[in-house]
């Protein structure tokens, strides 16, 4: 992917920008002698982390919905999906 690709793409599409930023990364020295890839401390924070009583709540919903291995009770699966556990979950917040 070159230059000739960036001006292929329209530059206000929401693509250019960040192959624009990580193209100067990478031709940067610094990018070179950087031992990671990512900056520390980036990224989105755990739900769990920003959000109060998560973990109880989603234990909670799942309950009912929950079978386990018989040979190892630390595996646990549930029947529900994410769709089938957002709007429980939306009304335990309150």
């Amino acid at each position: 992917m070159g230059r000739n690709y960036l001006q292929s793409v329209n530059c206000s599409s929401a693509i250019a920008l960040p192959i624009r930023f990580g193209m100067s990364e990478l031709e940067s020295d610094e990018a070179l002698s950087m031992g990671e890839i990512r900056r520390a401390g980036g990224g989105r924070k755990s739900a769990f982390e920003s959000i109060e009583g998560l973990d109880e709540a989603f234990l909670r919903v799942i309950a009912q919905h929950t079978a386990g291995s018989p040979m190892d009770e630390t595996v646990k699966w549930t029947n529900l999906t994410r769709a089938g556990n957002s709007p429980a979950l939306a009304s335990r917040r309150d």
